[in-house]
């Protein structure tokens, strides 16, 4: 349990300072000051990117408290699961497809970490949360 636990603190921090706050709040000249591409008319979708990862990242913080308190969070996993590994896959894809070339090289670097964060953390959850206990069907 006390793994998993690291695995879930880890993606809340992540989630919410790293993905979800700079995409609902951050003006789009904070984001082109570390090497993003000027957003445009697309910065609705950047909000409303901000506010499902806004809504995820709550989402861990419940199963956090679940987990502390007995309480089976296979869905959480699950989903964690699912979203982590798909944004993984299409990092790692429009990585090799070159597609952020041209972005300034701190946007670089935060699209190739955020790869390695998501993939880690798919990885994590994946183990931790295969550890069930048996005889009552609840992660442990």
């Amino acid at each position: 349990m006390q793994a998993l636990k690291l695995v879930l603190l880890f993606k809340i921090l992540l989630t919410f300072v790293f993905w979800s706050l700079p995409l609902l709040v951050f003006p789009p000249s904070w984001l082109m000051a570390i090497g993003f591409l000027h957003p445009g008319a697309a910065i609705v979708f950047i909000r409303l990117l901000g506010a499902a990862y806004f809504t995820l990242g709550m989402g861990y913080v419940l199963g956090y408290r679940d987990l502390g308190e007995g309480k089976d969070i296979g869905n959480v996993v699950t989903v964690g699961i699912i979203s982590n590994g798909l944004a993984c896959i299409i990092l790692l894809i429009f990585g090799m497809l070159g597609r952020w070339n041209d972005w300034g090289m701190l946007a670089q670097a935060f699209m190739c970490g955020s790869a390695v964060a998501t993939g880690l953390i798919t990885l994590g959850l994946i183990i931790t949360g295969s550890l069930k206990d048996m005889s009552d069907n609840r992660l442990v």
